[in-house]
């Protein structure tokens, strides 16, 4: 991470470490980094970390601030340069920034269904019970348990994959089993019409 050494005449200097974002410098003990100095003013400068390096920005500080010598209003820091705020030096130790991004642990994926002889499929987390519904966006297959549903107001019910909440729609299968029904009452009520029309036409 990105450092700055305080020589304050000590046999060791103090290690700054700086964080992300904005730090700012300057006398007032409840800042990010005070010093204690009377050269060094109250709100005297800030130094801003980022992936694009360390940016020193003087906040009008009544001292100045400089960096190698020349007095500056902002300047990109580099690598053993030397910032003096006031009477106060610190030395550019390193501009390394590091940001880590953590690790998101991914839910395992659905184990699949189990198929049937008979080609139907059982829900994996329901397992006594069939699939009914496909998500269209995952694809994943589940049961009518397994389907989250929503009731908008004056609307249809909304039914969602418990998986990504897209909608899902029925499968195959489901929708020919209704078919099926349909047709065999049509053909219930349809079927003496039609034999009577034949004997006519004869």
């Amino acid at each position: 991470m990105a450092r700055l050494l305080n020589r304050k005449g000590a046999s060791e200097p103090e290690v700054i470490e700086l964080n992300l974002g904005v730090n700012h410098f300057s006398r007032d003990s409840e800042c990010h980094f005070p010093i204690k100095h009377s050269t060094v003013s109250s709100y005297h400068c800030d130094i801003v970390l980022s992936a694009q390096g360390i940016l020193l920005h003087d906040l009008d500080s009544t001292n100045g601030t400089f960096v190698d010598g020349e007095r500056v209003k902002q300047a990109v820091l580099q690598p053993g340069q030397i910032i003096r705020l006031g009477d106060v030096e610190l030395v550019v130790e390193s501009t390394d920034v590091k940001i880590s991004i953590p690790e998101i642990e991914r839910p395992a994926p659905p184990a699949p269904p189990v198929v049937l002889p008979c080609g139907e499929m059982l829900c994996s987390r329901h397992t006594q019970s069939k699939v009914t519904h496909r998500c269209s966006f995952c694809f994943a297959v589940q049961c009518d348990a397994c389907v989250r549903r929503f009731r908008r107001k004056g609307g249809k019910t909304l039914k969602l994959c418990a998986l990504c909440s897209h909608p899902v729609e029925l499968i195959l299968a489901e929708k020919r089993k209704k078919k099926g029904i349909l047709s065999f009452i049509t053909e219930r009520i349809m079927l003496p019409f039609g034999l009577g029309n034949k004997q006519t036409a004869d």
